[in-house]
């Protein structure tokens, strides 16, 4: 009788531990890119005075990913200038008062918003030379972006964010 219940116990226990083990498998760890994006990159002047980005991003897919590159560029352009690999590439920002961006949240989060004032200033330019790498559910591309400076530059003063 003894025997019975001691063996009836052990089976239990091991059905239980089966049954907790079971549900407790590792799972693969889900990553969302398998690459970094890049720090942009000046690629100097053009002729018509706008100035050529290399800019990498991420998105869901690669309009997405597109349309936040280009995003970035203009505001990397505002704020943040733009670093090539010589002096002659580089470029001090729009606005470099980090206090200015404070002062004008409400105005740069509307600019820069969807189909905002920005895009007006941005564009893809050769659309051959867009490079995508695919992630576990992202997209990274690296677009060379150019960048209307000087129209950028006035619109600010038109609306008052800086002074000429």
């Amino acid at each position: 009788m003894k025997r019975q219940i001691l063996t009836s116990a052990l089976v239990a226990t091991a059905l239980m531990c089966t049954c907790l083990f079971s549900s407790c498998h590792s799972k693969k760890a889900v990553t969302t890119t398998a690459y970094s994006v890049q720090q942009t990159e000046s690629l100097g002047l053009n002729a018509n005075g706008t100035r050529l980005l290399m800019v990498s991003e991420t998105g869901p897919n690669k309009d997405e990913a597109i349309k936040k590159a280009m995003r970035k560029a203009a505001w990397e352009v505002t704020f943040y200038g733009a670093h090539g690999n010589s002096t002659a590439t580089s470029a001090y920002p729009i606005i470099d008062s980090p206090t200015q961006r404070d002062i004008h949240r409400n105005y740069f989060d509307k600019f820069f918003a969807n189909g905002g004032k920005f895009s007006k200033c941005v564009k893809v330019v050769n659309k051959g030379n867009i490079q995508e790498y695919q992630g576990d559910g992202e997209v990274m591309v690296i677009v060379p972006v150019e960048v209307n400076v000087e129209k950028l530059r006035k619109m600010f003063i038109d609306d008052n964010i800086i002074e000429r």
